[in-house]
């Protein structure tokens, strides 16, 4: 029989779950945030339970943003607020336009994403990047 090299025990799916991960956070604290803001008004202990599982998904969220330049100290200090001062509805907004923002990357030519202002819901077309834009047709210039 032949020994198991280092190689054979690696899943060639783990190979790229470095920004797939950070997506999946990122959806998991939208979703908890999205649970807990749907109890919006009621003074319950499953309110208070969504509330820590959102706190809970934003600290380990928080230990691997540390990493990355975006959303940065600012954004990632005012959703820690949001989520400490019982703003549901503030959450989830703050964490959707930073969720978007990385998936369409509109972070690195968009410099309102990287304000922590409240924006009008989210409209993929103002992400992408020429999306929105109506350019005139141009004529080629010919050098005859």
């Amino acid at each position: 029989m032949s020994s198991p090299t280092k190689t054979q025990g690696v899943r060639v799916d783990q190979f790229f779950t470095g920004a797939e991960a950070r997506f999946d956070r990122w959806r998991s604290l939208l979703q908890a945030a999205r649970g807990w803001e749907g109890l919006a008004g009621q003074q319950s202990a499953e309110k208070k339970g969504r509330q820590a599982a959102v706190s809970a998904s934003f600290q380990e969220l928080r230990q691997w943003e540390d990493f990355f330049a975006y959303p940065g100290h600012e954004l990632m200090k005012m959703l820690s607020e949001r989520i400490d001062s019982d703003d549901a509805t503030g959450t989830v907004r703050l964490a959707q336009t930073v969720s978007a923002a990385l998936l369409t990357h509109s972070y690195r030519t968009n410099l309102s994403d990287w304000e922590g202002e409240e924006q009008s819901p989210i409209g993929f077309s103002e992400r992408l990047p020429g999306a929105g834009e109506e350019s005139a047709p141009h004529r080629p210039i010919s050098k005859c």
